[in-house]
């Protein structure tokens, strides 16, 4: 195998690694983040503005359902935020937002579903560690027979 081809074959897998590990930071940081609001955030009453659908893929059969709050902070401050959110959720629904004092548009009005969401994260993580592990043990073949 020539020189470019050799780099081809690694660089390939290893960008999808740094993609499987890009993933596997975002799910975790987000874990992090929602964990943080739920334990330390302040609370206020919010309202659910607008709930619209989106779809993702080309086949257009992800859909996913996003939703725009606006609540109050303490001082008075009106602040807009979007998120994911679950179909029970509608427009004029008021809801407990919880957010961050320094970042109040980092808000959440989701609920600390612990266990919805540990699953959820665990699963993501599983499939993105398991990926991250075939690209290695193929990496690690084509090395070990070709170099």
């Amino acid at each position: 195998m020539s020189f470019l081809s050799s780099a081809l074959v690694l660089a390939i897998p290893a960008l999808m690694a740094c993609l499987a590990l890009y993933g596997i930071g975002r799910v975790a940081e987000r874990r992090r983040r929602l964990t943080t609001l739920w334990r330390t955030g302040l609370t206020a009453q919010g309202r659910c503005l607008r709930a619209y659908a989106t779809t993702r893929g080309g086949d257009g059969r992800h859909t996913v359902l996003r939703h725009v709050y606006e609540y109050r902070t303490r001082d008075g401050r009106p602040v807009r935020f979007e998120e994911t959110g679950p179909a029970t959720v509608m427009a004029g629904d008021t809801l407990t937002v919880r957010y961050l004092p320094d970042q109040p548009e980092q808000a959440t009005a989701l609920q600390p579903d612990n266990s919805g969401m540990l699953r959820a994260a665990a699963a993501s993580m599983a499939v993105l560690t398991a990926l991250l592990a075939v690209i290695v043990c193929c990496l690690a073949v084509y090395v070990a027979v070709f170099m």
